[in-house]
């Protein structure tokens, strides 16, 4: 029975919004586990209804809520607004939104703001007729940037590259016998290449310009219908303007990750230094509760 599935297939719908909002906003289906700015997950009041020929489908009604914990109605505004237009990118035009202030007492003493909205979806999900029996890249998602400054990358990204390299020590031999495989180190680089879009509206050269040698998140997924983000945190580099006469110009770029990418993870999130001492170090705090498999449970047409 679709019924019998219906908790974990929730648990994998609040997943998809995840991927879909901005980097760092999770979206869960227990009030306890919110963490604002955030999105909650549950089931409309006309939850479900059966197939009339096919009583093991089992159409769903789910309400989600973008919350906010600013009170200032223009900042609050301006925060869901960002929230919703994320989701909208990824699943298309949401018709019809209503702006309410929830209690949530667990968080605030009075309503916070929030965006809600209804979908509907079928259990069990539709399946493609046709298997893959390898990853396609795209469409996928590119985002670098913490909520309320957040660059899509994905809009100008012609390719892009997750890419590792290892060093290892070289080994030490004893008179044992025993053998010390010598230290490894590891670090990871975000490249590709975008298209040029000075001077437009939204423009990533000018955020990554503006924006060159800061630390920022990051969620890089190469197909948003399988597989989970990758989250991690990067140092953000200009790259070049200008090309050939009558052309469209492209920019190469490579930004280095500080520490290591997270599987599952929206983005990791970053703790600027203190001290006078630390005034050149970086340090990163990954988020624990976001590690997850993440799976695309509906295509969007």
């Amino acid at each position: 029975m679709a019924l019998e599935n219906l908790g974990e297939y929730a648990a994998k719908v609040a997943l998809e919004l995840t991927t879909a909002l901005p980097a760092g906003i999770v979206c869960v289906l227990d009030e306890r586990d919110l963490n604002l700015p955030g999105a909650l997950l549950s089931l409309d009041y006309d939850a479900g209804t059966f197939d009339k020929l096919d009583k093991e489908t089992l159409t769903i009604t789910w309400k989600v809520y973008l919350i906010e914990r600013e009170q200032n109605p223009v900042t609050a505004l301006a925060r869901l607004g960002v929230m919703l237009n994320a989701i909208q990118k990824t699943w298309g035009i949401i018709d019809t939104f209503h702006a309410e202030a929830i209690p949530l007492p667990n968080h605030a003493a009075d309503p916070l703001p929030s965006f809600s909205f209804t979908f509907q979806d079928e259990l069990p999900p539709r399946k493609d007729t046709i298997m893959k029996t390898k990853m396609i890249m795209g469409p996928g998602v590119l985002e670098i940037g913490e909520p309320g400054a957040i660059a899509n990358l994905a809009r100008r990204c012609t390719s892009v590259t997750l890419t590792p390299s290892v060093d290892r020590g070289e080994p030490r031999y004893y008179l044992s016998g025993d053998t010390d495989a010598g230290d490894r180190s590891e670090t990871w680089v975000l490249s590709g290449n975008l298209d040029q879009d000075y001077g437009l509206p939204e423009s990533t050269w000018e955020f990554l310009f503006n924006h060159r040698g800061q630390p920022m998140p990051f969620r890089f997924q190469p197909d948003k219908t399988a597989g989970a983000p990758i989250g991690g945190n990067l140092i953000v580099e200009a790259v070049a303007l200008g090309g050939d006469v009558n052309t469209k110009p492209g920019s190469d770029f490579e930004f280095p990750l500080v520490g290591e990418p997270v599987l599952g993870s929206n983005s990791g999130t970053w703790t600027p230094p203190t001290g006078p001492e630390e005034s050149r170090g970086l340090i990163v705090s990954d988020d624990e509760d976001t590690d997850p498999v993440i799976v695309r449970v509906f295509p969007q047409e």
